[in-house]
């Protein structure tokens, strides 16, 4: 049965659709400096601040209209929302800051598969890195991040996982990523993985993931569930993170231990305090 090892690699940054590509070292462990040889994020366009993102996700200042995406539909405002369905742009980078990624990946919106009609982020892999788009957030005491992820392929060779969330230095490798092979699937924080065991994601259908972390009487707790099944509840953090802390919130196809694969993300819902 494979696991990540404590620190698993990082991708490289690349811009998908035409943007230039720089590296990132991978992460060793503790330490080694987490962003070792990297040139800095690839801007992808002007990504709208957390108000702005929040308003437009939710449609405040939509015009009559335009049409109710799953963004437009939330209940509540979100710190940050993409469906990648707007019309106005339909470009996968829209309201993210950066890509990542290296050669033999391909990042670009599906108008074919999606959870919520009518386009998905897509993201392909051919070489054995990971790759997909990236937002940074400010968290002084919770963070909750919701997604759809649905993947091709699912293997005995590697894990595949949409989700990984990055500390700054000084906690290199300190990530949270969800995996699945067919064996299981769990939650990791560099050495510890998530109390419950799960059941692999099947292939070809789409899954709700969720990942929370709060700060509770002076302690990091981690709630973490797929299709509503627990892996980790009120869970202290292992490695916990000073506060408040700057997050990477990396949503996409990342890989361990795999050569190829394919996958979709949508509906990406943040709550940051």
């Amino acid at each position: 049965m494979m696991r990540a090892p404590k620190a698993a690699l990082g991708a490289v940054l690349v811009a998908a659709c035409g943007l230039e590509a720089v590296g990132l070292a991978p992460r060793e462990g503790p330490g080694e400096d987490a962003g070792a040889g990297n040139d800095g994020p690839i801007e992808i366009g002007d990504a709208p601040t957390e108000a702005d993102a929040s308003t437009d996700a939710n449609g405040l200042d939509a015009p009559s209209d335009a049409p109710l995406t799953f963004c437009r539909k939330l209940a509540s405002p979100a710190t940050f929302c993409a469906d990648f369905d707007d019309p106005s742009d339909a470009s996968p980078g829209a309201g993210w800051e950066s890509s990542f990624g290296d050669g033999g990946v391909s990042i670009t919106e599906s108008t074919s598969t999606f959870a919520s009609a009518p386009r998905a982020l897509h993201v392909t892999s051919s070489q054995g890195v990971s790759a997909g788009l990236r937002r940074t957030f400010v968290v002084s005491s919770q963070i909750t991040i919701e997604l759809d992820a649905r993947f091709v392929t699912v293997s005995d060779s590697g894990v595949v996982g949409p989700l990984r969330v990055t500390p700054p230095a000084p906690f290199p490798g300190q990530d949270f990523y969800f995996y699945t092979q067919v064996f299981d699937s769990y939650f990791q924080q560099y050495d510890r993985y998530s109390d419950l065991p799960l059941a692999t994601l099947a292939p070809n259908t789409w899954h709700h993931i969720s990942l929370s972390m709060t700060v509770s009487g002076g302690n990091w707790v981690v709630d973490a569930s797929v299709d509503g099944v627990a892996g980790w509840t009120n869970h202290t953090m292992d490695h916990p993170w000073t506060k408040p802390v700057t997050i990477d919130v990396d949503v996409g196809l990342i890989l361990y231990g795999l050569q190829a694969d394919e996958g979709y993300v949508d509906n990406v819902v943040v709550r940051a305090q």
